[in-house]
């Protein structure tokens, strides 16, 4: 299932400074794939154009930076598997009988 939501991006220079800050729409889909959640950007969007799919190869570039950003960010992930219904069922990471469910479709 897909969804669409919101990210903020800066690109931060080693003084500190912002160089360029970017607000986003993200497509992304989430999946149970082997009982663990997945989350794929498909689209990176800034003023209605994908940066993924750009011709352009900083775009692109910026795009692939931006998507791995938000696929190892928990804060998000944990967002993105509350809207979707996906929680974890168990008594904590050891329990040999915990897993990730869907608890609405």
């Amino acid at each position: 299932m897909t969804i669409t939501f919101p990210y903020g991006y800066a690109i931060i220079h080693e003084s500190g400074t912002v160089v360029a800050d970017f607000d986003c729409e993200v497509d992304a889909e989430v999946s149970l794939d082997g009982g663990q959640p997945t989350l794929t950007v498909e689209s990176v969007w800034i003023d209605f154009a994908d940066l993924l799919t750009s011709e352009d190869p900083l775009c692109r570039l910026l795009g692939r930076n931006i998507a791995d950003k938000v696929e190892a960010d928990e804060v998000v992930i944990a967002a993105v598997l509350e809207a979707e219904g996906i929680a974890y069922r168990g008594d904590g990471g050891n329990d040999p009988d915990g897993r990730f469910v869907r608890t609405r479709s």
